[in-house]
């Protein structure tokens, strides 16, 4: 199979599997700083955009799986075939930019992939301030 036959499918499967309605998002990822004569300096954003079917706001079993730790004001949930990360030790978690405002990524969780689309992710991202 020629490389561009193989784009062609994976285009295909996931035009099947998002249809039409696809939206994209602003993505901002914050990578570790470092130091410049002995003074912490932080990086600067990578700004990306991620394809996503859209959002919806999260309820129900949706938010009984979140750990307490990951509630907020408001939560939505966003799936996605991007790479999106929540906060580690020493990294910020990513933010997702959804109608003009910063929306920050609480929790993801990955699905693998099944036939021939890649794994995907479904984001939960809630309007709370970064602390």
């Amino acid at each position: 199979m020629a490389f561009s036959d193989l784009v062609a499918s994976i285009d295909a499967a996931v035009d099947a599997h998002l249809g039409d309605g696809r939206d994209t998002f602003a993505h901002r990822r914050y990578p570790v700083g470092g130091y410049v004569d002995g003074i912490y300096q932080p990086a600067a954003p990578v700004i990306s955009t991620i394809l996503s079917e859209g959002w919806e706001a999260a309820a129900g079993a949706d938010l009984e799986a979140l750990e307490d730790a990951e509630h907020g004001e408001e939560v939505r949930v966003i799936t996605t075939f991007d790479d999106v990360r929540t906060r580690s030790p020493g990294v910020d978690p990513d933010i997702i930019v959804m109608d003009g405002e910063d929306w920050i990524v609480i929790h993801v969780d990955v699905h693998r992939g099944v036939d021939s689309l890649p794994r995907a992710s479904q984001v939960f991202v809630s309007r709370q301030a970064l602390s």
